[in-house]
């Protein structure tokens, strides 16, 4: 079986990242890249000797690809998606699904018509956390009972500003549509996963302020109501410094902790820790393999090679980030309602 081939559609700094990683994993290849700056196309061709398009519309016409690996800016997501899927690729696509739930059914239809006629097997959210080898693990200590039923999650994210991307588009709402679909989007899926046996979300409930003014919200705070009265708060701050990430998750016969931190996100040397405990007892969890974005970008890049070839599952399929996508535009109504909004 000869290697997936990947045409990577955006090649900003985390488009490039993607590359690195396709580039280093086995069975993959990455032959394509398309993005609309020249001096990003001279890059691609220089880092990865692969040919270049200015629009991905071409390349996805011109090439002979398995999957359309899309990372451009939020707004675009949903044409692009549409355009792989039409012509019947494989699809990863970044977060946020689509800045619409009616956008990401549409997506998740086109989809499942293609599976019907068999043309396509795989559609992929960037939810690289999923992948983490710290994050993945909190999932497994969770489904092997370690801590019983999940009844209340308290995370916290502590840091500073993102990049604002080419032509500082996080800044434009109607480019990056709500901010907290933008990095918050991640910790709202996680929390959604985790309480997955539970049940989804019920409610959710929203507080915010900033530091200055700007289109970014600086802090926000959410409560997150499951059924039989189970809970999660999700609390993100860019007032901060460095990249810090914190996971309090307690169930009916135990607690887990795990913690995250790094001079920025895609850090190479990040330190990390997850353990677990009943009463007084304490216990140390090992793991495997460096976590953060970077290392988990390249596990999410291995996973999605894996179901092209084999047709298996994918760890983060359409629907995930359909209702992570729902979830963040709850969360931003309840921000300028004022009230508890109804899931």
């Amino acid at each position: 079986m000869g290697p997936v081939r990947f045409g990577l559609v955006g090649y900003g700094e985390w488009g490039q990242w993607h590359g690195r990683c396709i580039n280093e994993t086995a069975g993959a290849s990455l032959v394509a890249v398309a993005e609309c700056t020249e001096e990003g196309r001279r890059a691609a061709e220089k880092c990865f000797g692969v040919r270049t398009y200015s629009s991905y519309k071409e390349l996805i016409e011109e090439e002979e690809l398995d999957i359309v690996d899309i990372v451009l800016p939020n707004y675009l997501h949903y044409e692009a998606a549409i355009a792989a899927l039409r012509a019947g690729k494989n699809v990863l696509l970044e977060k946020p699904m689509a800045l619409r739930v009616e956008e990401c059914d549409l997506i998740l239809r086109l989809a499942r018509e293609n599976r019907a006629g068999k043309k396509i097997p795989v559609l992929a959210i960037g939810f690289e956390l999923r992948s983490s080898s710290l994050w993945g693990r909190v999932k497994e200590l969770i489904q092997q009972g370690t801590i019983g039923i999940p009844r209340t999650l308290n995370m916290e994210i502590f840091r500073f500003l993102p990049e604002m991307g080419s032509g500082k588009w996080r800044l434009n709402k109607k480019k990056a549509g709500s901010w907290i679909l933008d990095g918050p989007v991640h910790y709202f899926d996680l929390i959604r996963w985790y309480f997955q046996e539970t049940g989804e979300p019920q409610s959710i409930y929203s507080v915010a302020n900033s530091l200055r003014e700007r289109a970014l919200i600086d802090n926000f705070s959410s409560i997150i109501r499951f059924p039989n009265e189970s809970y999660a708060t999700l609390s993100y701050t860019m007032g901060g410094y460095g990249h810090y990430i914190t996971a309090k998750i307690m169930g009916n016969e135990g607690a887990i902790r795990a913690h995250w931190e790094g001079v920025g996100s895609k850090t190479s040397e990040p330190k990390f820790y997850l353990e677990y405990g009943r009463n007084k007892a304490k216990y140390q969890v090992p793991i495997e393999r460096p976590a953060g974005e970077i290392f988990d970008l390249k596990a999410e890049i291995e996973q999605v090679v894996r179901a092209v070839r084999e047709g298996s599952a994918v760890i983060a399929a359409g629907k995930d980030g359909r209702e992570a996508v729902r979830l963040c535009l709850a969360a931003e109504r309840s921000l300028e309602a004022g009230e508890i909004i109804k899931l």
